[in-house]
C-alpha cells in the first residue's frame, strides 16, 4: 500500500519509508478528512456518519 503512494521501496527512512513523504501524505489526509467532515456537517449527515462508524 505505501509503495502505491509513493513511500515504500528504497526510501530513505526507516523501513524504506521516506519521513518526508509521509508526513506530506499524512497532513494531505488529515486535510482531506477535515474537509469532508465539514461537507458531512453541512449536508446534515456527520451525526449519521459518526453512529455508522461507532456501530462497526
Amino acid at each position: 500500500m505505501l509503495g502505491a503512494l509513493g513511500l515504500g521501496g528504497d526510501g530513505g527512512g526507516p523501513g524504506g519509508v521516506d519521513e518526508e513523504k509521509l508526513e506530506a501524505a499524512e497532513a494531505l489526509v488529515a486535510e482531506y478528512a477535515a474537509e469532508l467532515q465539514v461537507h458531512l456537517e453541512s449536508e446534515g449527515r456527520w451525526d449519521e456518519i459518526r453512529a455508522e462508524a461507532a456501530a462497526e
